[in-house]
């Protein structure tokens, strides 16, 4: 129980549950350095060690019973303390995890955002150091102030195992920001439908403004968006009159329209657990090099399809 191998997959288990798609042992190498010194300190206390420590303690009280409900006590205390003492110490170290206070130059570029973009399509955002965002967790913001749809970051210190569309310029969609050119880019801009771009480096900036051939419809050094068209992400996108009308919420995607009776793909990933409503059948397909598969909808007459989770 004290193995120190034992809470380190303790770790894991508690942030597997919170998302499959992070890498949880990243996580907890960095944490505060003190945590780190503790299990380090605390190996040789394991198996034999720890059975000595303990013993030694409870040898202190002389009824059978007492000991049984301090050991008990102990071993309940001691399982109990993970979650909150490891909570505890990620929010001292990365204190903008649940920071929610935005800089003055963050909320400017938010109020722009809001007043600028609209539902349908996604927003592309890039995923560079926190910094650029004021040290807060933008992806939990933005979709709440915008009601836009956003790929591509920034997750600050977020490990996750998939992170193909994720917007910087060391790798996008599998390869070098520099790589692309329009026309190699154009087909995940459709894939994904990607309305809007926003920048947060001079780099990414200036790239962005060269692919596209125009300069951004808003710019507020560092920040810079630009409104993609449908010249560049063609005119299959949703609500369009080639593809069915999609909604989503909290644990739901709804589906309406003319969309192929025989079968259409939505631009949301597939996850294991999903399920459709009525007679309606869904199924993972994968398009371009996406590690990730997307959501194929059978919709066997139903004119509405409902997946949840």
């Amino acid at each position: 129980l004290f193995d120190c191998r034992g809470v380190i997959f303790q770790f894991e288990g508690q942030f597997e549950i919170i998302s499959t798609k992070l890498v949880p042992l990243l996580y907890f190498w960095y944490l505060n350095p003190l945590i780190s010194a503790f299990f380090v300190f605390l190996t040789p206390l394991a198996g034999v060690g720890t059975r000595l420590v303990v013993d030694a303690v409870l040898s202190v009280f002389r009824s059978q019973r007492l000991k049984s409900g301090l050991r008990t006590a102990a071993i309940v205390v001691l399982i109990l303390a993970a979650l909150p003492l490891s909570l505890l110490e990620s929010r001292a170290y990365y204190p903008h995890t649940m920071k929610t206070e935005m800089p003055a130059e963050v909320a400017s570029m938010v109020e722009a955002l809001s007043s600028r973009i609209e539902p349908p399509g996604r927003l592309m955002i890039e995923d560079c150091a926190a910094m650029h965002y004021g040290d807060i967790h933008l992806p939990a913001l933005l979709p709440l102030m915008t009601g836009v749809e956003q790929i591509g970051g920034p997750y600050p210190h977020t490990y996750l195992l998939y992170y193909f569309s994720t917007f910087r310029w060391e790798k996008t969609f599998g390869r070098p920001m520099s790589d692309w050119t329009l026309d190699s880019i154009r087909p995940y801009l459709q894939l994904y439908d990607i309305r809007w771009i926003l920048t947060a480096t001079q780099r990414s900036t200036r790239f962005i403004s060269d692919l596209l051939g125009r300069e951004a419809a808003w710019s507020q050094p560092p920040y810079a968006l630009w409104r993609v068209g449908a010249e560049v992400a063609g005119s299959g996108q949703r609500g369009s009159a080639l593809r069915p009308t999609v909604k989503a919420g909290i644990n739901w995607i709804e589906i309406t329209g003319n969309g192929d009776p025989d079968g259409y793909l939505i631009d949301y990933h597939w996850v294991p657990g999903l399920s459709a409503s009525g007679s309606a059948r869904i199924r993972p397909v994968h398009r371009l090099d996406d590690p990730v598969p997307f959501i194929f909808v059978e919709p066997n007459g139903e004119d509405v399809v409902t997946i949840t989770y």
